[in-house]
């Protein structure tokens, strides 16, 4: 796997996102990623639908979490060992983030992870202005605290785009190990 880093306050990065086109390979989710024009239309409903798909109580989510605002929605994925054994992996909602990050557009984007013990612990990553926070749901997590962490990166690391051996996360304020775990 080959990770790269992105200062998250900077108009820069040393490698550019590859070319690639949208696999979703054999998911059989209902909800579909939408690259949204104009979010005030249609990104939030089709964010909505996300949220509920991937099991998130929006009553307790901090707002940043929940309501776009004017953030473009980039899109969704789900990974580690979900039923079914599938991987959902959304290269274009990666491409469309961090381009939306580079030229300091405000973009969301959602991991649908599992923790090793197999709890769901969502990951948004939101970029505004060149900065990128992180809000994860742990209140699923039965090992875990129960709650919502928001963290502000300072750097964005994220993983390969190689669809064939997906990372657990897409992205994180931490360095990824060759496993694609923080």
């Amino acid at each position: 796997m080959s990770a790269i880093l992105v200062g998250c306050a900077s108009d820069t990065a040393s490698n550019e996102a590859p070319t690639a086109t949208r696999s979703d390979g054999d998911s059989t989710t209902v909800v579909s990623p939408t690259v949204a024009t104009d979010p005030a239309a249609s990104g939030q409903d089709d964010y909505d639908a996300v949220l509920t798909e991937v099991g998130i109580v929006v009553a307790n989510a901090p707002t940043g979490a929940v309501v776009l605002g004017d953030a473009e929605f980039c899109g969704w994925e789900q990974l580690g060992p979900m039923t079914g054994g599938t991987n959902r992996v959304d290269i274009a909602g990666r491409r469309c983030f961090v381009e939306a990050h580079l030229d300091g557009r405000s973009a969301l984007f959602l991991v649908d992870a599992l923790t090793n013990e197999g709890d769901p612990t969502p990951y948004i990553y939101r970029t505004d202005g060149g900065h990128v926070t992180e809000l994860a749901d742990f209140t699923r997590d039965n090992y875990g605290t129960k709650a919502w962490r928001v963290e502000p990166c300072n750097t964005l690391y994220f993983a390969s785009y190689d669809t064939e051996s997906p990372a657990r996360l897409a992205f994180s304020c931490y360095p990824l190990e060759e496993s694609g775990q923080p």
